[in-house]
């Protein structure tokens, strides 16, 4: 198994471990025998269990991250804009509403520095997401408006998906996301006005 083939069995080993346990109750020599490594191997890519954890966030987070990144440049209207992230955001709470809780109350529990970076790598998309409505508004496709509050509400569809997923188990969320769409895209006001 090459360097690059064992580290990332490692990162799989502790997404499984600390998902299914959380990062307090976890232990590296769990993470180790999942991964198919001796525990001291562990020590060779990783400074210690926390950094594991960071890790191992950080590599799930930045792919969330460069998915948004390549829906919003690709998009040429803002409906594909919303469609797209509405795609990525059904798919990526299919694939963790369970992880949320855990991941973040253990969150809270490591270093700051992974939550600045977090915070950082959500004002990257932001910024992006923000550019791409400015776009959009110079087009002529969007009113004039403030840029960033509606990349903010865009933004938001992901948290509305997680939220009524967690609460509400049984709700499928794709039309309550594309009612979210429809009230971003046409307002609240009757049309007369």
């Amino acid at each position: 198994m090459s360097n690059f083939d064992k580290k990332e069995a490692i990162l799989q080993a502790a997404n499984d471990v600390f998902m299914t346990t959380g990062f307090e109750k976890s232990t590296v020599q769990e993470i180790a025998q999942k991964a198919g490594v001796g525990k001291g191997t562990i020590y060779e890519y990783f400074e210690s269990k926390e950094d594991l954890f960071v890790q191992m966030i950080q590599s799930e987070v930045t792919y969330i991250f460069d998915d948004f990144h390549r829906i919003f440049g690709n998009a040429q209207t803002i409906e594909e804009l919303i469609d797209g992230y509405i795609e990525s955001t059904l798919m990526l709470v299919k694939k963790h509403t369970n992880k949320v809780h855990l991941l973040f109350d253990d969150l809270a529990k490591v270093s700051k520095d992974v939550q600045d970076w977090f915070v950082e790598k959500k004002m990257e998309v932001m910024g992006q997401l923000t550019t791409v409505i400015e776009k959009l508004i110079d087009k002529g496709e969007l009113r004039p408006m403030d840029a960033e509050v509606a990349a903010w509400m865009i933004m938001d569809i992901i948290r509305l998906g997680f939220f009524y997923k967690i609460f509400h188990e049984t709700v499928d969320i794709k039309p309550l996301l594309q009612a979210q769409k429809d009230i971003i895209l046409k307002g609240s006001l009757p049309r007369s006005q």
